[in-house]
């Protein structure tokens, strides 16, 4: 029998985890990972291309590219699912290095989607059976998603050179960088999730007996909670 503290810490926790699930999926589906603006010189601007590139933005799953046309001044901005399976039609000598990077960032993503909702659903299972063993596997469970998701940043860092590098190649000019916001969700959905795994956790230890009573039984106590679900 959990106290009416443990019940609320339990109830914090179990929002803070599917906030996170929220923040993460909307994290992995966007494509606001990398921005790289690329500043226009004197060379480019008198440049006879039909085209030129002004900024591209980076996902796990999408790449987004404006351009703007030299002969009408009209910018567009087009997006394309990553090719997984396949390298670029343009193969630079930053291709296979980045197709690697990339199908690791969508694996550990998928896997931690996947750890997370496993999470979700012994989190319920453990609010409604109310035994130590199964918070403590749920709280084990979102520490592993934990990992996954943080692997899945750092996985995305590495890349970040990697990836401007290859953009450099392709435009010939100074380019800048920035993490874009869905970046920044991937790190609240890591707080998050790890805010949630030491809760259950900590609510997982076995309380010792006062007196022949287990904790939390004592009818005195003003912090027990008697649910008709524990009295069955």
């Amino acid at each position: 029998m959990k106290t009416k503290t443990e019940w609320r810490a339990f109830v914090a926790a179990a929002v803070f985890a599917t906030v996170a699930l929220l923040v993460f999926i909307i994290a992995v589906s966007t494509d606001y990972w990398l921005l790289i603006d690329m500043p226009l010189d004197e060379e480019t601007v008198n440049s006879t291309d039909h085209s030129i590139i002004l900024s591209r933005r980076v996902g796990l799953w999408e790449v987004c590219t404006t351009k703007v046309y030299t002969a009408t001044k009209k910018t567009e901005t087009y997006c394309h699912s990553i090719n997984l399976f396949s390298e670029d039609e343009v193969k630079t000598e930053y291709s296979d290095v980045l197709l690697g990077y990339r199908r690791s960032e969508t694996a550990v993503s998928i896997v931690a989607l996947s750890v997370t909702v496993l999470g979700q659903m012994f989190m319920v299972y453990a609010y409604k059976q109310n035994k130590y063993m199964i918070t403590r596997l749920t709280g084990i469970i979102f520490l592993i998603s934990v990992v996954c998701v943080f692997a899945c940043i750092q996985l995305f860092q590495a890349a970040k050179g990697t990836v401007l590098n290859s953009v450099k190649v392709e435009v010939k000019r100074d380019i800048q960088s920035t993490y874009g916001w869905s970046f920044g969700f991937a790190w609240i959905a890591f707080c998050f999730l790890l805010i949630a795994g030491v809760v259950f956790f900590a609510l997982s230890r076995k309380r010792k007996k006062r007196h022949g009573v287990p904790y939390g039984e004592d009818e005195d106590d003003p912090d027990t909670d008697s649910s008709p679900r524990e009295e069955l």
